[in-house]
C-alpha cells in the first residue's frame, strides 16, 4: 500500500496516479510512502516486500515564479536487485510524456553523480544543458527506447 501524507497540487497528482499505477501494475507489493518534502514529491517505498533496499525517487513541479512549467528529477535510487528491471526508464517515460505531451512543461533529471548514467540519458535522447542537467524531450526518448526494442529483438 502506497500511503499519501501532505498537500499536493493537482500537477503533482497527474504524476502520483501515473506513478502509482505503474509500481502496483509493476510489483507484486509495493508498500511506503509519499510525502511533502519542501518543494518536493518524496517516494519511499519497499518494492516486494523487500525491508532491507529502498527505493527512492524526488521530483518537483516547479519554477521561480509560482507558475509550475518545469518538472525535474534530482534524485532517484533503485536498489541494484531492481535495477535490470528497468525502473529508471519507465518512470522516466511516464514522467517525459506527462510532462511533455500531457501539460506542456519541459522534464529535466538534475544532479547526476552517475557519469555512466548521464551519458547513457544523452545517448536516449536526452540533452546538457549548461548546468549539467539532462532536458529529456519524450519523443525522442521515445523514439530511442522503440529502436532499441526493434534491435534487442532482432
Amino acid at each position: 500500500m502506497i500511503n499519501q501524507n501532505g498537500y499536493f497540487t493537482t500537477n503533482e497528482k497527474f504524476f502520483i496516479s501515473s506513478l502509482n499505477k505503474f509500481f502496483e501494475s509493476n510489483f507484486n507489493t509495493v508498500n511506503g510512502n509519499i510525502i511533502r518534502d519542501g518543494i518536493f514529491v518524496r517516494y519511499e517505498l519497499y518494492l516486494e516486500q523487500e525491508t532491507k533496499y529502498q527505493f527512492i525517487l524526488e521530483f518537483c513541479v516547479n519554477d521561480e515564479n509560482g507558475n509550475a512549467n518545469y518538472v525535474y528529477i534530482p534524485s532517484i535510487v533503485i536498489p541494484l536487485k531492481y535495477q535490470k528491471k528497468h525502473i529508471a526508464t519507465s518512470i522516466i517515460s511516464i514522467m517525459s510524456y506527462i510532462a511533455n505531451t500531457g501539460l506542456g512543461f519541459r522534464f529535466y533529471i538534475t544532479n547526476i553523480a552517475n557519469e555512466r548514467w548521464k551519458q547513457k540519458l544523452i545517448k536516449s535522447g536526452g540533452i546538457e544543458d549548461e548546468d549539467g542537467d539532462i532536458i529529456i524531450d519524450f519523443n525522442k526518448w521515445y523514439e530511442h527506447i522503440i529502436k532499441s526494442k526493434k534491435t534487442s529483438n532482432a
